[in-house]
C-alpha cells in the first residue's frame, strides 16, 4: 500500500449508502447491517466476499487499521 492511501484512511467508518448497497452484493443496506453485525460479533461468520466488500465500502479496518473506500466505491462517491 502507498503512503498516499495511508494519508487518505480515515479512523471511523464511512456512513452506508444506499448507493453503495445497491452495487454491492449484498444489494440493500439491510442486508449491509446485518451482514456487518453477523462480522462484528463474528468475524468468521460471514465469507470473504462479503468481508471484502464491507471493507471495500469502508465499514470495516483494514490491516493497517484505517477505513479506506475502494476504486469502485471511491468512483461511486464522487459520482453523487
Amino acid at each position: 500500500m502507498t503512503d498516499k492511501k495511508k494519508e487518505l484512511g480515515r479512523k471511523k467508518p464511512y456512513r452506508i449508502y444506499k448507493l453503495f448497497a445497491e452495487n454491492s452484493p449484498m444489494k440493500t443496506v439491510k442486508n449491509i447491517r446485518f451482514y456487518l453485525q453477523k462480522y462484528k460479533k463474528d468475524k468468521s461468520s460471514v465469507g470473504f466476499t462479503i468481508t471484502s466488500s464491507l471493507k471495500s465500502m469502508g465499514l470495516v479496518q483494514r490491516s493497517n487499521g484505517n477505513y479506506i473506500l475502494g476504486k469502485k466505491y471511491e468512483l461511486l462517491r464522487k459520482k453523487s
